[in-house]
């Protein structure tokens, strides 16, 4: 019955069913319970009625209908309070590794079955019942680690034994991961950074499959299920395949979900499955959700591959330097795959840096590349180039002539030899891999003078290639190298003087053009099409090496058999020579016998008889002899022919076997020449490019000159402005300070007059207080003389009124009142104008009484006047005040003013004190124009190191036609 493909979450009552895999099969389980089998159901269809209906995992039983685990649940009384879990199960399936549950020491542990090795404690889970969420957890029985769900050991050794079988490692992989029993997800991880990619889960390849066919093939997408069942146990190659067959590998959602977990949360890593699965068919939201928790994805499939591979780098040289000496090397064994590679090296490693971090870590292995090539490099090989040219001396003051160029060609190809036997073979491979450490990637170009003497030794040595190429692929290659290490020391002398010319010269401007972006991003492609050819020409040197080797087996085979061949041909001539012989003795004896029967039957002496018995017995014994020697020359004879027909059968063998060689290597042949024809073709191509992009750099730096040219001027003349500016502007500045500082002195003189001013003010309002504190003391001594008075008047009054009846009435108790209103200033006044007429009548007739009304009077008076003065004071004290606080500000102004000049004469002393705009813009193209100096020079360096990479791709070229004529 068919299974269906595309299932769906769906419900039963109350109980939701979400989508899981058990063993690569989607299933549908109950989300409560997702783990257990005994509730695990595969969705089927019915081919007649074409209806669905469901089987169960465990006891293949078939419903139509859905169980509601949930609703059964509730209604059992034993989990209507939620105090009990439901009851362990048997077995547990994670990711295809089946769990059982086993009895250990009394106690219930979870053990993982079809382990390559028994399994310890490490690999055992013990279940622990967690009634507040309504789950089991799992702790391990020796680290005591919790986890909600278990590990796929299984999967772990299964992938161990794959990248083993499947990348040829020695030894045996279960020895691999007994050091590292507990850690298999590690150890895996480690060898494919190591190795290559790493082999996925079933569901994993079922996605990566699908996510092939729906971009290349969708005929495939009905095969996957035989395809799958097809590579089962060797999924590690089934991507390969792929990979071999539609090119880059597609980034599944598992993946991308994954690195996103990685590079935040890598706690959640562990669930991502469990997300991914419940996201089924909605992949959207599952990245919206994602992007709204943590942002935009860091790492992008549609990123430039420099970018990736950059990224690669800078987690190696954070996190496991070691391993960054061989980053090129896990690049190319994960061609096609480097996004993953940035994946898996989150996932192992942890989050990736940031671009700050990044940029510092490449520009400090690139300082440490660099300064390494220069140490190895500088010393040696400039005692060398000292030692030679003192042999030259030499051999100029001992009156040798110079060769020509065709003695210099030969000697060329002599003295190579004869440098390279004098160093050491570890030594020379330290150079040569920190040559092309440093040539290939780290080392940065710099500049380098082609001289009229270099230009001829490369003519001299373009004349003396077909020499060269009669020489073994191994000297050639050893030469090769030491010419790139020549090459290398020319370089960092070259680079020596490039960096101390702008020192000694002061200038700002170099001769090179400044897009160097541009121009490094062609670089970087240059770079990747020439390590691709290098790639290409290593494999069909590889090739041809293969082929000669094999060409050589099968001619020393065919030169043993063509001496087998004539030592039996040798042999058979020896026994046909034996038999000759023996046939020859035979005849004669036969001769004899008659000779010797006729003699005998003649009967003509019986001497003669006796002689001829004798020589009759004789002859018998010869013959006899020659009989038993024809005998064994017999059974020797039936032996060779046996051997020469055992030996025309491997002649017959060999020659079938001979043509189906000759054949192969017909065919080798014709491959050899297509190859050869296609990389000739590759090579003429590049050479095409890197002629366009030499005439373009050609071109580029003709207009740079120009440019520099026009800049120079430009920059002359406003340097000459800018100097005639900056005199007028110094002169302009000395005359204004000089009339800032009379303006100072003036300001000082007028701020001490002011002071002057202020102190006597202040001591006239002093001299006015203590007058007015004296008049109040006289005035209260006078109103305590008025009450008094008025005391004496009253007893007086009282007196006259009980002697005599009047008819008016005096209030004294208001007269009072007012007395004591009266004695503050501001009503003082009223107070006196309010009693004089109630004494008028009264004390008109008292002298007493007018003297203390004059004497009032005169008091009231003097009060007016001292308010007046008061009110005076006052005011000039307020005006004062604020002309004060006007002088105080102004001089603050002033302080504030003579203290930003004097900071700023500290500050800036080189500047002029009167700086203006076109100071500032002259400082600025100063600025400009050093890091205009800094990219042509980078430009010049570049120009250079494709130069010499010419020169590498002709050295190759002629590598490669020695190798063919070889062939």
């Amino acid at each position: 019955m068919p299974t269906v493909n595309e299932v769906q979450p769906r419900s039963s009552g109350s109980t939701l069913y979400i989508v899981r895999d058990v063993q690569g099969r989607q299933c549908l389980a109950p989300q409560s319970q997702p783990d257990n089998l005994n509730v695990t159901f595969l969705v089927k269809l019915d081919p007649k009625s074409g209806q669905e209906f469901y089987v169960n995992v465990t006891t293949r039983a078939k419903s139509w209908d859905l169980p509601d685990i949930d609703a059964e649940r509730a209604a059992d009384p034993s989990h209507k309070d939620g105090s009990e879990l439901s009851p362990l199960l048997q077995t547990v399936e994670a990711f295809g590794t089946i769990y059982e549950l086993t009895q250990c020491d009394g106690d219930e542990r979870y053990v993982p079955k079809r382990l390559p090795f028994e399994p310890l404690p490490i690999h055992c889970w013990r279940p622990i019942r967690e009634a507040s969420a309504g789950r089991f957890l799992y702790e391990n029985c020796e680290t005591a680690e919790r986890v909600t769900k278990l590990p796929p050991i299984e999967y772990y050794c299964d992938a161990v034994r794959q990248i083993y079988e499947f990348y040829g490692i020695e030894g045996s992989y279960v020895d691999a991961i007994r050091p590292c029993f507990g850690k298999e997800n590690r150890l895996v991880e480690s060898l494919s950074i190591q190795y290559g990619p790493r082999p996925l889960r079933s569901d994993e390849v079922m996605e990566l499959a699908e996510c092939y066919f729906q971009r290349h093939d969708k005929s495939m997408l009905g095969e996957m299920d035989s395809l799958l069942k097809q590579w089962h146990g060797n999924e590690i190659g089934f991507v390969d395949a792929l990979y071999k067959e539609y090119g880059e590998r597609p980034r599944t959602t598992r993946e991308r979900v994954r690195a996103v977990y990685a590079q935040h949360c890598p706690s959640m890593i562990v669930s991502s499955d469990e997300q991914v699965d419940q996201y089924k068919e909605r992949d959207d939201e599952l990245f919206d959700a994602l992007k709204i928790k943590f942002g935009p994805e860091m790492i992008n499939g549609e990123e430039p591959l420099e970018s990736i591979m950059q990224r690669v780098r800078c987690q190696f040289l954070k996190y496991d330097p070691e391993r960054a000496v061989d980053i090129e090397n896990i690049l190319a064994k994960h061609k096609g795959a480097e996004v993953q590679l940035l994946e898996l090296l989150v996932c192992h490693y942890g989050p990736e840096v940031s671009p700050e971090e990044r940029e510092k870590l490449l520009k400090g292995h690139l300082q440490t590349a660099w300064n390494e090539a220069e140490y190895a490099f500088g010393d040696r090989w400039e005692a060398d180039s000292n030692e030679h040219s003192v042999k030259e001396t030499d051999t100029s003051k001992n009156g040798q002539t110079t060769p020509t160029s065709k003695e210099t060609g030969a000697w060329n190809c002599n003295s190579d030899e004869a440098n390279l036997r004098n160093y050491n073979k570890e030594e020379l491979n330290d150079r040569l891999a920190l040559a092309k450490l440093f040539s290939e990637e780290w080392a940065p170009a710099t500049p380098r003078v082609v001289t009229q003497a270099d230009s001829v030794a490369m003519e001299v040595w373009e004349g003396v290639e077909p020499a060269v190429s009669r020489r073994s692929s191994s000297s050639a290659a050893v030469d090769a190298s030491s010419m790139s290490v020549r090459e290398a020391n020319e370089t960092m002398k070259s680079l020596r003087l490039a960096s101390s010319a702008p020192r000694e010269s002061g200038s700002i401007v170099s001769t090179s053009f400044p897009n160097t972006d541009t121009a490094w991003r062609k670089h970087t492609e240059i770079l990747e099409t020439e390590r691709r050819l290098r790639e290409q020409e290593f494999q069909k040197q590889q090739q041809c090496i293969f082929f000669e080797e094999e060409k050589q087996a099968r001619e020393f085979e065919a030169h043993q058999r063509l001496l087998a061949i004539e030592r039996e041909r040798r042999s058979q001539e020896e026994a046909k020579r034996i038999m000759e012989v023996a046939q020859d003795a035979a005849q004669h004896a036969v001769r004899e016998l008659t000779r010797l029967q006729q003699l005998r039957d003649d009967g003509s002496g019986c001497d003669e008889r006796t002689g001829d018995v004798s020589r009759q017995k004789e002859h018998r014994q010869a013959i006899e002899a020659l009989a038993s020697a024809n005998e064994a020359l017999m059974g020797q004879f039936s032996h060779m022919e046996a051997q020469l027909r055992d030996a025309l059968g491997s002649l017959e063998s060999y020659t079938e076997r001979n043509e189906k060689l000759r054949a192969e290597n017909l065919r080798v042949a014709t491959n050899f020449s297509e190859m050869q024809r296609q990389y000739e073709l590759e090579l003429q191509g590049m050479r095409i490019y890197l002629d366009d992009t030499r005439v373009r750099l050609a071109k580029k730096i003709n207009e740079q000159e120009v440019k520099m040219l026009h800049l120079k001027k430009e920059e002359e003349t406003t340097t000459n402005n800018l100097r005639r500016e900056l005199e007028i502007e110094r002169n302009n500045a000395a005359k204004a300070k000089e009339a800032w500082e009379l303006e100072k002195t003036e300001l000082r003189t007028t701020i001490d007059g002011l002071q002057q001013q202020v102190k006597t003010i202040v001591e006239e309002r002093d001299h006015l207080k203590a007058k007015l504190n004296s008049r109040d003391i006289v005035l209260s001594e006078r109103t305590k003389e008025i009450e008094e008075l008025y005391d004496t008047m009253k007893r007086q009054r009282a007196a006259r009124i009980e002697a005599a009846s009047q008819t008016e009435e005096f209030d004294l108790s208001v007269v009072l009142a007012e007395v004591r209103a009266s004695e503050e200033p501001s009503h003082t006044s009223n107070a006196l104008a309010s009693l004089s007429p109630h004494f008028n009548p009264s004390v008109n007739d008292s002298p007493e009484a007018n003297d203390l009304q004059k004497a009032y009077k005169r008091s009231q008076h003097t009060v007016l006047e001292l308010l007046a003065v008061n009110k005076k004071m006052k005011t000039e004290s307020e005006k004062a005040r604020e002309f004060i606080g006007i002088l105080r500000q102004r001089v603050r102004s002033l302080e504030a003013t003579v203290e930003k000049l004097e900071l700023r004469q500290l500050a800036v002393p080189d500047i002029p004190v009167c700086a203006t705009e076109h100071d500032v813009v002259v400082v600025n193209l100063k600025e400009d124009l050093l890091k205009v100096g800094s990219r042509l020079l980078e430009a010049d360096a570049e120009s250079t190191r494709l130069k010499r990479e010419i020169r590498d791709l002709r050295s190759l070229l002629s590598l490669y036609m020695s190798n063919t004529r070889k062939l």
